[in-house]
């Protein structure tokens, strides 16, 4: 079971100025008492008295010795440190002088110090227990009838210990509230700074994913490209030749310079945003239509018929993480001389996915040994890069990639919560 935590800076340091505050009340009790009797001549029963006070001299010395090793602080510790003071408190009253105490309303300063650094719960069973101790000193009192006559009816005296009183609880106010009033307002600048952090954090990750996403996408229309230069070298003369494969290297050439504009115009935030808003069918359209211009030696058989239409923000880097996927299934496919692969996409219980099928050489042997957002691949020649990009991207959605063997092939399984995505 976890410890509760208060919700300030340092709890331990609310507990080393419970510390120091208790040891200069303390030292202030001692003054009070010396003082009462010598000067004022009140008759206080001293052994009475004294019984609190070494009592809270021991509790504090047991409270520095938790302190210097180091243990983790609660808030119910908290809430016993205040505790303890109000019955240290209330028995202090009771043997001086009882309710004509002008000192019993002390009581609200561990109720004060309590509502600035512990839940509501602890408030109210500090109230409950300082409610308790005035109602008993309100009923019962110590017998000492010439204590409780100097004390009720010597009215100028009454009229100074409320003005002490008042400057005692004034003084605590404006040291220990106040200081964890300022510890609070502190904790509250660096969780607003921690989370612009974050922020720019979580931008760096996107921007370093579409980075690594965008030179894994242009690998394959260079690589295309090589291949078309390659035929060309080898038949110059060959105009027919020549003229089909210009289309397809311009067109394969100003998708490469759309996709390094997206990433350097991605790098200024003011500029570029990188998610995409629009229905979710004209989002897969114009993905697989993208994809088909960048592999025209494949077909692929996609069917989104059967989805709702709904507006959905996608960020490019989950564009990415499907074309890799896409790239991935055609490249099995090929390997295994078949020019064709299958997407489709359902909904299920509030999750958008994504399934596409090859009919490539299978998963490997091994497959089963790796873990999630390991370097591996489906295809028999690849290194796994476009498969870890993919699941890169998708977990920063709580998304996920998951590869299943079938029998013609690996299925690959798209998955996002929809929260994740849809905007209406």
């Amino acid at each position: 079971m976890q410890t509760s935590r208060v919700t300030i800076e340092s709890p331990d340091m609310v507990l080393w100025q419970l510390f120091w505050l208790r040891t200069a009340i303390i030292l202030l009790q001692i003054s009070a008492v010396y003082i009462a009797v010598k000067f004022i001549a009140l008759p206080l029963p001293l052994t009475q008295i004294s019984h609190p006070i070494i009592l809270s001299v021991v509790f504090n010395t047991f409270l520095i010795w938790r302190l210097i090793k180091g243990y983790e602080t609660s808030e119910a510790e908290i809430f016993i440190n205040l505790a303890f003071d109000c019955l240290v408190l209330g028995l202090l009253v009771f043997y001086s002088g009882g309710i004509n105490n002008p000192f019993i309303s002390l009581l609200l300063i561990p109720l004060a110090i309590a509502a600035t650094v512990v839940s509501l719960k602890y408030v109210i069973a500090l109230v409950a227990l300082s409610l308790s101790i005035y109602g008993f000193i309100m009923n019962e009192h110590f017998y000492n009838p010439e204590l409780y006559h100097r004390m009720g009816h010597d009215f100028e005296l009454h009229v100074f210990g409320m003005w002490l009183n008042f400057i005692l609880s004034a003084f605590i106010i404006l040291i220990f509230v106040k200081k964890i009033a300022s510890q609070a307002r502190k904790a509250q600048q660096e969780l607003a700074e921690s989370e612009q952090k974050q922020i720019r954090d979580e931008y760096i990750i996107s921007l370093g994913t579409l980075a690594a996403g965008t030179a894994h996408e242009i690998s394959t229309p260079l690589s295309n490209i090589g291949m078309m230069a390659d035929e060309l070298h080898e038949n110059p003369e060959d105009t027919q030749l020549v003229k089909q494969f210009s289309g397809s290297i311009k067109q394969q050439q100003q998708h490469c310079v759309k996709q390094l504009d997206i990433l350097r115009n991605a790098a200024d935030q003011s500029k570029y945003n990188l998610t995409e808003t629009t229905s979710i069918l004209d989002y897969l359209a114009k993905l697989t239509s993208q994809w088909k211009a960048l592999r025209p030696e494949m077909v692929l058989n996609d069917e989104f018929s059967g989805i709702e239409n709904f507006e959905v923000s996608m960020d490019q880097t989950i564009s990415h993480a499907i074309l890799n996927l896409l790239n991935n299934a055609a490249d099995a496919s090929l390997s295994n001389g078949i020019n064709s692969i299958s997407m489709t996409s359902e909904i299920i219980k509030n999750a958008f996915y994504i399934h596409i099928d090859d009919h490539g050489p299978g998963l490997s042997k091994n497959f089963k040994e790796k873990t999630d957002g390991a370097v591996f691949s489906s295809k028999p020649k690849g290194f796994g890069i476009g498969l870890l990009l993919s699941h890169s991207s998708l977990s920063r959605y709580d998304g996920s990639v998951k590869l299943q063997q079938t029998e013609d092939g690996v299925r690959s399984t798209i998955c996002i919560p929809l929260y994740k995505i849809r905007t209406t």
